[in-house]
């Protein structure tokens, strides 16, 4: 399986630093944090991008802080909206508490 064309959160190349987030963020797009051994969750990100920006589009609003994201139970990679320009070390979505909530 060869990996799909899909943005990262690290280094988010289409941010831009947003003085409301205080943080590098790109409204139009979503980014993924992927574990670099699955191509899978790359290809899932290009899928569920579309749904996440139609929601964004009818409720965005840059004065009020909000997400949209996903984890992927077989790889631990993450999907996000907006992007973020965000590089965690060793980050397992699996394990925080609304990925644990929503699973169980």
């Amino acid at each position: 399986l060869e990996p799909c064309a899909v943005s990262t959160t690290c280094p988010c190349l289409e941010c831009s630093q947003d003085g409301t987030w205080k943080n590098k963020i790109d409204f139009c797009d979503v980014g993924v944090y992927d574990n670099p051994l699955s191509k899978a969750a790359s290809c899932l990100a290009n899928s569920i991008a579309y749904t996440y920006r139609r929601v964004a589009a009818k409720e965005g609003n840059r004065e009020r802080i909000g997400y949209q994201y996903f984890s992927d139970q077989d790889s631990g990679a993450y999907v996000g909206w907006p992007n973020t320009d965000w590089c965690p070390n060793n980050y397992d979505p699996r394990y925080r508490p609304w990925y644990a909530a929503g699973a169980t």
